[in-house]
């Protein structure tokens, strides 16, 4: 790796929101205008995404693509008390599995 320091150099900047401040990174790239004299900073726009976004929402189950794009499905939390009707839980559930796989796939 090879150091050096340019002195009295015009710098532009170009970024997205706010100018760096002390300690901050900013990810881009940094041409050479004039030898040695003038550069200029152009800061590279990120695309945010969201992780593992949620495709479909049921009552009882969750649907979302994780990275690779593969649908996962999860439980929503489901309080077990006396008064829970499995049958009927299990029955909402296999009726929802069904309508977010005609709907996704």
């Amino acid at each position: 790796m090879k150091y050096t320091t340019f002195l009295g150099v015009d710098l532009k900047v170009r970024t997205q929101e706010s100018l760096p401040t002390v300690g901050e990174s900013k990810i881009g790239m940094l041409t050479v205008v004039e030898d040695g004299e003038k550069f200029e900073f152009e800061e590279l726009a990120c695309v945010k995404r969201r992780r593992n976004p949620r495709v479909w929402t049921g009552h009882r189950i969750n649907v979302s693509r994780n990275i690779f794009g593969n649908l996962r499905v999860h439980l929503r939390e489901l309080e077990l008390t006396e008064q829970l009707n499995v049958k009927a839980v299990t029955k909402e559930i296999k009726h929802e599995l069904e309508t977010a796989k005609r709907e996704l796939l």
